[in-house]
């Protein structure tokens, strides 16, 4: 386990935002701890920094830094120790149709039309006031959050008779798999 103030991660600066909307918990603000400078954020210290609970969006690594709320909780599961519940199982049996490709990271425009469709029908109810934004403006945001990493990473598709159902963006660690974001 890599501690903050292993050799590696005292190269490193962390600085906490300002409050913003929670995309999460309604009328509730949030803050995130950021490491930085992010060129130095290679796949060792990502490693070392999930382990303190840290993400990634882009090239940032951060992790919730709320002061009054705990509920952003990072889960590790334990590859030798997992039992899937039935549920799980019966998720397995549900889509035991659906065809996997992992691709290297890039942008795919039927993965973005997917990953917009998300977005509207995800924060269709949120009533943070929205600046008007291109159709460039919102593929930049999605190609800087998900496109670009400093680590190895990739997308994983899964379709269903060729139809495009789910994306997730996954990085590859010293010590596991971390999923970035599914759509």
């Amino acid at each position: 386990m890599t501690l903050p103030n292993d050799a590696p991660l005292q190269k490193l600066q962390f600085y906490v935002t300002t409050g913003y909307s929670c995309g999460y918990l309604p009328n509730k603000l949030a803050q995130s701890l950021i490491a930085s400078p992010q060129h130095l954020i290679d796949a060792h210290i990502y490693s070392g920094l999930i382990q303190q609970g840290f993400r990634r969006s882009g090239k940032f690594a951060y992790r919730p830094h709320c002061e009054t709320c705990r509920e952003c909780v990072p889960v590790r599961i334990m590859l030798a120790e997992f039992t899937p519940s039935r549920s799980q199982k019966r998720a397995t049996r549900q889509h035991q149709n659906l065809t996997t490709t992992i691709l290297p990271i890039g942008f795919h425009d039927d993965h973005y039309k997917l990953y917009a469709a998300y977005q509207t029908a995800r924060h269709a109810n949120t009533e943070s006031v929205k600046e008007e934004k291109t159709e460039q403006d919102e593929t930049d945001q999605y190609k800087n959050f998900l496109c670009q990493t400093n680590v190895e990473s990739v997308m994983v598709e899964f379709r269903e008779n060729g139809q495009l159902k789910m994306v997730s963006v996954i990085d590859i660690v010293l010590d596991g798999i971390s999923a970035v974001y599914t759509f």
